[in-house]
């Protein structure tokens, strides 16, 4: 028998996480994980090693772009479910849904679970002033005085990895660490993401103040998977 969450039940949770990974199995088996443990929420799903940090986190996350589009019933559903499912991580971006995926997070995850919770997002900011603004603007809207990961997000080329880091946007992610608003930092890409890592890991590799951060890449050592549900009357 399925135990229903607020609209959505434990099974199609686990069938649409099963369904997510089908076509990435080779990429996951690679990775080693720990064995599932209980917490203060109930059992949790295996956890990985994020990048060179040593810190842990659940193999899949809850991406927050479709939680934006959903109204706040059906966005609190999901959110209890993956909770449910195991899940702790739990990604966003500034500019999904215009702000509007971190404010559901700020309005329906934060105030009930930010201490249990690895929380992410991204700036898809080029340049100092658009990064600090993000930040602020994220924090806001999350709810929340700092983030676990910061990330610079959709990194395209070589090129646009040297624009950021001469417009200072590695900077200002380096200042927030520091400052204790984000504990790391790392990065995102959706095309060649290993090319784009190698670049990244050279360039952040020069500068002291990266060494011992998070520099995450697509293919690099976890997989965050962005659940869309179909609409559940």
């Amino acid at each position: 028998m399925s135990v229903q969450t607020n609209g959505f039940t434990r099974r199609q949770f686990l069938c649409g996480l099963a369904a997510s990974l089908a076509s990435s199995s080779a990429c996951v088996e690679s990775v080693l994980a720990d064995e599932p443990v209980s917490d203060q929420l109930g059992q949790a799903l295996p956890r990985r090693l994020l990048g060179r940090t040593g810190e842990k986190v659940t193999m899949l996350g809850l991406g927050g772009f479709h939680v934006g589009s959903l109204n706040d019933r059906k966005a609190q559903a999901l959110i209890e479910a993956a909770i449910e499912g195991g899940i702790r991580f739990f990604d966003n971006a500034q500019q999904y849904q215009r702000g509007g995926s971190e404010a559901k997070y700020g309005r329906l995850l934060t105030p009930k679970y930010r201490e249990h919770i690895f929380l992410m997002t991204k700036s898809l900011a080029r340049d100092a002033d658009g990064a600090r603004r993000d930040l602020e603007g994220s924090l806001r809207r999350l709810r929340t005085d700092h983030l676990d990961l910061w990330q610079m997000h959709s990194v395209e080329s070589p090129a646009d990895v040297e624009g950021r880091q001469r417009d200072g946007v590695f900077q200002v992610m380096e200042e927030a660490k520091k400052s204790g608003k984000t504990r790391y930092i790392g990065f995102s890409g959706h095309r060649t993401p290993l090319r784009k890592c190698l670049v990244l890991t050279d360039a952040v590799d020069k500068a002291d103040d990266w060494a011992g951060s998070a520099v995450i890449g697509a293919a690099v050592s976890r997989l965050v998977i962005a659940f869309h549900w179909k609409q559940v009357s």
